[in-house]
């Protein structure tokens, strides 16, 4: 779940599970059982409590690049410049 990485993306992916009727405990508990959250010390209680948590994200102040925000991440791989391309 590469969106929990970033509050804006989480909420507006959230936003859109739910919209499209998703049931947040089974798509949870399919996300322990397939991928790799487990072991990085995610539970059934843990992750229904992000999700079901309504918090609003801090606008960005930086640039898109390709309909994504630029991260500390991308600057260190594409170098400083390309945060203010």
């Amino acid at each position: 779940m590469l969106a929990m990485y970033d509050a804006l993306s989480f909420s507006i992916w959230r936003n859109m599970l739910r919209e499209l009727g998703f049931d947040f405990r089974e798509f949870v508990q399919r996300e322990l059982e397939e991928g790799s959250l487990g072991e990085d010390g995610w539970n059934e209680a843990s992750l229904l409590a992000l999700f079901n948590r309504e918090f609003v994200p801090h606008p960005y102040k930086v640039s898109f690049k390709f309909g994504f925000h630029d991260c500390e991440r991308c600057v260190g791989i594409l170098g400083a410049d390309s945060a203010h391309q």
